[in-house]
């Protein structure tokens, strides 16, 4: 393994990624697997949205996007709000931008990197906010809290955050040893968004299982044991069918069923999606 915060260039990373993958969803999933994986995978965390946002009292007019990516989440928010929503995303690579916004003109797209913007850009601007699996990717302490800080003080009072994260809760991960896991990736306590986002007024009133893993590979679980059989299972999922168009497609009902199942189990998550609401101002 190699230490997280070493040999990781963000922006050239990022840039290769979708340079190489034109939009496609390995450009932000799991590249070493099928695209039917992806889509899968994909598939059960946009109906996790679609819960988290029903917790959301009013339609948000004005959006950030935060890693806005290939624009997945994007098509997902208009197709639950319109498209007469106004978004503006932030994303570190300029050709994940230029290829959203030559899809979406309708969006204004912003190349920034969000741990060394100033946090008060768009200070209280948008009803809500949304950053999925991007805090996962910054690596280094001091640019987190200050893409966190960023994200809390462009949400207005009464306006929401949503983050998905695998957050760690749960007694026992190898995520918590500081050279597990890849160099472009650093899995954080829940408790640590929770207190540094309360600074900024804001509390976490929602919480739903963005996917299991079943779907995606297991982040934590109750002992060292639960997990070891997890992983055993996964990565059985993650060699053979995962690998495959074909087999994944055949078994997506029955994957999605059970991934459904096990989402109302707490041990069996592999990332979470929070809502978080602002203090009216």
């Amino acid at each position: 393994m190699t230490d997280a915060s070493s040999q990781y260039h963000g922006e050239e990373y990022w840039n290769d990624l979708h340079s190489e993958h034109h939009g496609s969803l390995k450009a932000v999933g799991q590249r070493g697997l099928s695209i039917s994986y992806n889509s899968l995978k994909y598939r059960s965390e946009a109906d996790s949205f679609k819960k988290i946002t029903s917790a959301i009292s009013i339609t948000p007019n004005t959006i950030l996007e935060l890693g806005v990516g290939t624009g997945f989440w994007t098509d997902q928010m208009f197709a639950l709000w319109g498209k007469s929503i106004k978004v503006t995303g932030v994303d570190l690579s300029a050709v994940a931008i230029s290829e959203l916004c030559t899809r979406h003109p309708e969006i204004n797209g912003i190349v920034g990197n969000l741990g060394v913007l100033p946090i008060d850009i768009f200070d209280r601007q948008f009803d809500c906010v949304t950053a999925v699996m991007v805090f996962l990717h910054i690596t280094d302490e001091t640019q987190f809290i200050n893409a966190l800080n960023l994200a809390a003080r462009s949400v207005r009072g009464g306006g929401v955050l949503i983050i998905y994260e695998p957050f760690l809760s749960r007694r026992y991960s190898p995520f918590r040893a500081s050279n597990y896991g890849a160099n472009h990736n650093k899995v954080r306590e829940r408790r640590i968004f929770d207190n540094l986002l309360k600074l900024e007024g804001l509390d976490a009133i929602y919480e739903f299982s963005g996917s299991t893993w079943i779907i995606n590979s297991p982040i934590e679980a109750n002992s060292t044991l639960n997990f070891k059989l997890m992983n055993i299972l996964w990565q059985f999922l993650s060699a053979t069918i995962y690998k495959s168009n074909a087999l994944v497609k055949l078994s997506t009902s029955v994957l999605l069923m059970v991934d459904k199942f096990c989402k109302r189990q707490p041990l069996s998550r592999s990332g979470n999606f929070v809502l978080y609401k602002k203090t009216q101002e």
